[in-house]
């Protein structure tokens, strides 16, 4: 009978796990100021997901993260390398398209009007940027190739739709885009 190998895990990813629960305790303790009692997922501490039966709690949470301590994410076995984007038809389209750059980040065109949807150039859905779930690959385009962008549309605060270096980026631009957030989010902005 072979003997399993002794339980191990990196300090960075003990310490990724402590700072993610800490992070997870300290949103519980903030006030909604955003409240409405006649709607029936806003809560007086934050919002609710609506399907909260399919939600598994801090438990659940805190379960998953014990059981994926030490083990490590496969790479993916498919080709999952870019195409080169056609920089000609991106910078003036000749008609309505979309481009997706990567994740969440996609480049819609139309009508001489663009619209870029959850930023994410880095290369980590973190925080910081030395630690944290690496990108399998750079998006397709970078923030120097993209033409003149009038809108970003953020969907939601998590790391992986929400990139402070890459809305600081944008909102450097000489023609700086408007953003548009969901309720709370213009608080970090």
């Amino acid at each position: 009978m072979m003997k399993r190998p002794p339980f191990q895990t990196s300090p960075l990813s003990v310490l990724f796990s402590a700072v993610a629960v800490l992070a997870l305790l300290s949103a519980c303790s903030v006030t909604n100021s955003h409240y409405d009692p006649s709607k029936q997922h806003h809560t007086p501490s934050g919002f609710k997901n609506r399907y909260s039966d399919e939600m598994g709690g801090v438990s659940n949470f805190l379960r998953w993260q014990w059981d994926r301590l030490g083990k490590t994410i496969a790479a993916p076995k498919a080709d999952l390398s870019p195409i080169a984007p056609n920089l000609n038809s991106i910078a003036a389209p000749a008609k309505a398209q979309v481009t997706w750059v990567g994740h969440s980040t996609a480049l819609v065109q139309m009508g001489g009007f663009t619209i870029l949807t959850d930023p994410i150039f880095s290369d980590r859905a973190s925080p910081v940027q030395f630690a944290g779930p690496k990108r399998f690959q750079a998006p397709g385009l970078s923030i120097a190739q993209l033409p003149k962008i009038d809108v970003v549309i953020i969907s939601h605060n998590h790391y992986d739709h929400l990139d402070i270096d890459s809305v600081r980026e944008l909102a450097a631009l000489a023609n700086a885009p408007t953003f548009y957030v969901p309720l709370g989010v213009d608080l970090w902005f």
